[in-house]
């Protein structure tokens, strides 16, 4: 599952405000069976460890523990947890939840990753993507005699910006194949 920070708080009705939340809200969805949970962006109000112009990404998967002690068979689980902070690019980019979606799709398929690797490539691979899209819209838009980051004062300005941030996946596809690793994830503390 891959909600953003809003969509985990509809689905858990965990409103997430720092890591213990957002281990609260993951722990919701694992209890209701879906043993790996992605949150794609979280902006916490108030963190030491993030700054303003970062946001988090959380990757929380339970592991079912079989133990069998004299003959009886009981099942526990234990939940891994890790999180990174990449920089916030100035601007809304349409499309990343779903290119997060389906990245992580196609890196969960490796099972001789560990959950932080994983987290760390579709970190890279997003910043990566966002970072060219980012720059190819500011390009268009001097070009148009439009800055990007003022308000627009009319629509087709506006409909003009959304425009020139048409995600670069193509110009990406050695980023996209050969993950960079430019962000650590860090375990995050027990509950």
């Amino acid at each position: 599952l891959t909600p953003n920070q809003f969509e985990v708080e509809q689905l858990t009705g965990v409103r997430i405000e720092n890591i213990n939340d957002a281990q609260r809200a993951c722990g919701i969805l694992h209890d209701l069976g879906v043993p790996l949970v992605l949150i794609t962006s979280i902006i916490f109000p108030t963190n030491a460890q993030q700054s303003q112009d970062s946001m988090g990404v959380f990757a929380s998967e339970r592991f079912m523990l079989q133990n069998v002690s004299c003959g009886i068979e009981t099942e526990s689980y234990e939940d891994e947890q890790r999180i990174l902070y990449v920089p916030k690019m100035p601007g809304q980019f349409t499309g990343t939840g779903d290119i997060s979606a389906a990245l992580w799709l196609a890196l969960t398929a490796d099972s001789t990753s560990s959950l932080a690797q994983k987290l760390e490539q579709l970190a890279g691979t997003m910043n990566a993507i966002v970072e060219r899209t980012y720059q190819a819209s500011l390009e268009k838009l001097q070009k148009q005699g439009i800055s990007s980051l003022e308000e627009p004062k009319d629509e087709a300005t506006r409909k003009r910006i959304v425009r020139s941030r048409e995600m670069q996946l193509i110009q990406s596809a050695s980023d996209i194949l050969n993950p960079p690793l430019r962000f650590q994830a860090t375990k995050t503390s027990e509950r």
